[in-house]
């Protein structure tokens, strides 16, 4: 059977298969003709796989060709959108139409319920809560099947959480780097021709397995609490595994932080850069219906910390009109600053690769009086198509504020267009901070 990828340089194995999935396809490939799945693929109604932390969606995709001969529906999960994209991608390049294969943005188990089978190269940086959460709630049913590949230093880590769940390892195969682990909740492991009660997988989805689909985060997720002061306003939030700046804001925000009270962004009239009341003003926008729109867009601000600084230090009495619209590749990261967020302004999240690339998903809650961008990283190639992005996604008068490294920011600065004057440029630790507006 032929496979075709696309993988991208920004995701893991960015070159190759990696050797952790190739070890983990052997296992399945071998488990596949000894008969351990035959009593899924003859149970009745189609058979849900869930190929979770799906990368490019190589494990996924070849697991549902391989049993392509059955009604199979895959999902592939993963925390990253662009991993989204390049699994939903890759799933109709290698003939699975969208009626047998699905991509979303999510955090582990999280979603359809009914998964028979599922499969996955645990991500070692999760965190071990994360992975305990994982494993406990992995086989959702008594004839669901679990295949896990994880690296070696987790095996003995991944095989202690097997067993206290009550679940059974019915193989561990160890290879130069990684050990994969098949298993079942607690029961005698099936013998091929042993027979399946055919209502069982309904039973046991009706009795409740899924608890805790929806609490995992931030219970599971969450990893220590942050107290900070930024500018004279102190901050408490909460970080979580999986999302970058947990301990400490870090330059990129403290240089966004610095350029926005230099130019007065978040105070009433009268800022160092003599602006007009920018974010009160200009965010607000009459339309057609006679209502009120002050939503404002933060895109890729971690775990919100930029966001909520300018939320406190804004005041309440400007926080009640609008939305803050959270965007960003990272669903964890999201979801860690919607938490953040949650008594201090309403919020919408939209998993977003980039500006450029989502600015379609992105204008529905816009156009936007202020848009703060904190990107790790944007790819010097896509950045006059940013410039574009804006153009559609900024309002006339509104302020697009960015905190980038400073080599990258030189060229962001370089490529703008016309339509847009520079407001202000910060450096702090090498970052650069730089404010527009839009004429």
């Amino acid at each position: 059977m032929e496979f075709n990828f696309a993988l991208s340089r920004e995701l893991f194995s960015s070159a190759e298969i990696d050797t952790g999935t190739a070890l983990l396809l052997k296992v399945f490939s071998e488990e596949l003709d000894r008969g351990l799945l035959r009593e899924l693929q003859n149970h009745k109604g189609p058979l849900h796989i869930l190929d979770a932390g799906s990368g490019c969606g190589v494990i996924g995709i070849c697991a549902a060709r391989a049993l392509e001969g059955i009604d199979v529906r895959t999902i592939g999960t993963d925390r990253d959108e662009l991993a989204g994209i390049f699994t939903g991608y890759n799933a109709r390049r290698n003939g699975l139409g969208s009626e047998k294969f699905s991509a979303h943005t999510s955090t582990l188990l999280n979603g359809d319920p009914a998964r028979d089978l599922i499969l996955s190269n645990i991500p070692a940086k999760a965190g071990k809560p994360v992975l305990e959460d994982f494993i406990r709630r992995a086989c959702p049913h008594a004839a669901a099947l679990a295949f896990i590949v994880a690296v070696k230093p987790l095996a003995d880590f991944i095989r202690g959480n097997i067993t206290a769940a009550g679940a059974e390892i019915l193989r561990e195969t160890a290879g130069a780097g990684h050990t994969v682990f098949v298993f079942r909740r607690g029961r005698a492991a099936s013998r091929p021709g042993g027979g399946l009660r055919q209502n069982c997988l309904a039973e046991d989805r009706s009795r409740g397995n899924t608890a805790g689909e929806e609490e995992a985060f931030p219970g599971v997720y969450r990893r220590q609490r942050l107290e900070t002061e930024l500018e004279g306003c102190t901050l408490g939030m909460d970080t979580f595994h999986g999302a970058p700046g947990f301990g400490d804001p870090g330059a990129a925000v403290l240089a966004a932080v610095k350029l926005s009270c230099k130019l007065g962004l978040n105070t009433p009239p009268g800022g160092e850069a003599q602006l007009k009341n920018s974010i009160e003003v200009s965010s607000v926008e009459v339309s057609s219906a006679g209502t009120f729109h002050a939503n404002r867009l933060f895109h890729e601000t971690e775990q919100g910390c930029y966001p909520l600084w300018f939320y406190k230090t804004l005041g309440p009495e400007k926080t009640q009109n609008g939305k803050a619209i959270l965007s960003g590749r990272n669903i964890l990261a999201l979801k860690a600053a919607e938490y953040n967020l949650r008594n201090t302004v309403n919020t919408v999240l939209i998993p977003a690769v980039d500006l450029a690339s989502a600015k379609d998903a992105l204008r529905g809650e816009g156009p936007y009086g202020f848009i703060a961008a904190l990107p790790e990283n944007m790819p010097r190639e896509s950045i006059p198509s940013h410039w574009e992005a804006l153009t559609v996604l900024l309002q006339a008068q509104g302020v697009f504020l960015t905190s980038l490294p400073s080599s990258l920011a030189e060229q962001f600065d370089r490529a703008k267009i016309s339509g847009f004057t520079r407001l202000g440029n910060l450096r702090r630790e090498g970052f650069r901070a730089l404010a527009y507006r839009k004429d």
